[in-house]
């Protein structure tokens, strides 16, 4: 309950109190004063009474409007909570609805996945079976042919088989030949390896045999582009035989000659001990000098009535004995060059 009222109440009492011992007072002690001026005074008194009076009673219109403004916002604040219960209540629904969706839609996704899965492993088995279906009837129609032309090859491979067994008798007896003719040639290998190493003679022929397949693989012939072993006799009566002459157009020649002794570098190449093949390599170059020395006195350039080059050359058939000479010495080269002489090698 509000206690404005009272509280009103008690300050009216409170004021006519005070008036009262104001005017019981003012008669006791002023017994003596115009009673005109007495009488002023109360009237002013009353009427700054009826001032507090209006006062009170605008107070109190003032304190009816706050009374029904709180009044008002008593009953907004009790909306308001009802509102905020209805509200509560409505999103405690919607959660629980919600929570329900949810549940809803979990449920309808599984069961949707089961359904595709069962639709998509039906499609995926008619599918094969029709695909397994038209595959069998294409390897077939692909396979057909190739079945004909295995039993083709297979009736072919029966007789090549057969074929080649009587081939492989016969390759038998020829590569027992083969192998009679192998060993006769290493016998003659052996027999030519140990004339290398000991007659000079012996390597001037090999080595004119090499320089001949040389040529003759070069596409010349012998006796037409090149010739072997021609005499010629010098004015002094003396006369020169050099192993090959190739003609040139318009009837110039090369003089080539092959007698190259090697015997030096045979050593060197089976030596162990390094300073013995340092001494045979020294020999096998200065074999070398002398023979390009020799070759430059005997003055071929003046054969074939001078139509011939003015140097000669001078063949090594050994390639791996020309250019370890040349590594060795390389002004070998040049020494020959200065003389007329060019060292060639296969």
């Amino acid at each position: 309950m509000d206690s404005s009222p009272v509280l009103l109440i008690s300050i009216l009492a409170l004021i006519s109190g005070f008036v009262g011992g104001y005017f019981a007072g003012l008669l006791k002690g002023r017994s003596s004063v115009n009673s005109i001026e007495i009488i002023r005074e109360a009237e002013l008194l009353k009427s700054e009474i009826h001032s507090e009076k209006r006062q009170n009673e605008s107070l109190q219109d003032v304190l009816n409007g706050v009374r029904q403004e709180m009044a008002i916002l008593r009953d907004q604040k009790e909306s308001e909570a009802k509102m905020t219960s209805r509200l509560q209540a409505e999103k405690e629904g919607m959660v629980q609805q919600l929570a329900t969706q949810k549940q809803q839609i979990a449920e309808l996704h599984d069961a949707m996945r089961k359904d595709f899965e069962l639709l998509a492993n039906k499609i995926f088995t008619e599918k094969s079976e029709t695909f397994t279906r038209q595959n069998r009837t294409s390897l077939d129609q692909v396979l057909e042919p190739l079945r004909l032309k295995i039993k083709e090859f297979e009736t072919k491979v029966d007789e090549t088989h057969k074929d080649n067994i009587r081939e492989t008798t016969s390759l038998r007896e020829d590569i027992k030949g083969l192998k009679e003719t192998s060993q006769r040639m290493s016998l003659d290998a052996e027999n030519l390896v140990k004339a290398l190493k000991n007659d000079t003679k012996t390597q001037g022929n090999w080595g004119e045999m090499v320089l001949e397949r040389i040529l003759e693989s070069s596409g010349m012939t012998k006796g037409r582009e090149y010739f072997v072993q021609q005499s010629f006799t010098q004015s002094d009566g003396s006369r020169l035989q050099p192993d090959v002459l190739i003609q040139l157009p318009e009837n110039k020649y090369i003089v080539i000659d092959s007698k190259v002794s090697l015997v030096h570098y045979e050593r060197y190449s089976s030596e162990q001990i390094e300073d013995v093949r340092k001494v045979f390599l020294k020999q096998h170059i200065q074999s070398l000098r002398n023979h390009f020395k020799g070759l430059a006195e005997k003055k071929y350039d003046e054969l074939a009535d001078g139509r011939n080059l003015d140097f000669i050359l001078m063949f090594v058939p050994v390639e791996p004995a020309y250019i370890t000479a040349l590594n060795t010495e390389p002004g070998l080269f040049n020494e020959a060059f200065e003389k007329g002489i060019v060292m060639v090698s296969p």
